[in-house]
């Protein structure tokens, strides 16, 4: 996810984001727009994984004021509430 974010933040190496972008709808939701893969190989690439778990955080850990330490320590306290429900 902190790839995610640096790619978001524009931190992330050329390499990382040729295929990454956001959605583009000028909503500032934060969204990030996910490509169409055609394989299932296609789906497991971090170009299609990285903006649809993006997607799926709550609002609060995507929103563009918040710098990279605040964001790891709102990302882990996510996981970890989320993981005891299951």
């Amino acid at each position: 996810m902190l790839s995610t974010w640096e790619m978001d933040e524009q931190f992330a190496y050329t390499f990382m984001t040729d295929e990454y972008d956001d959605d583009g709808d000028g909503g500032g939701d934060g969204n990030l727009l996910v490509p169409c893969a055609r394989t299932a190989t296609g789906q497991r690439r971090f170009a299609v994984n990285g903006p649809a778990t993006w997607n799926c955080l709550p609002p609060a850990l995507r929103s563009p004021d918040l710098s990279e330490s605040p964001f790891k320590m709102t990302l882990k306290t996510h996981l970890f509430s989320t993981a005891r429900r299951y």
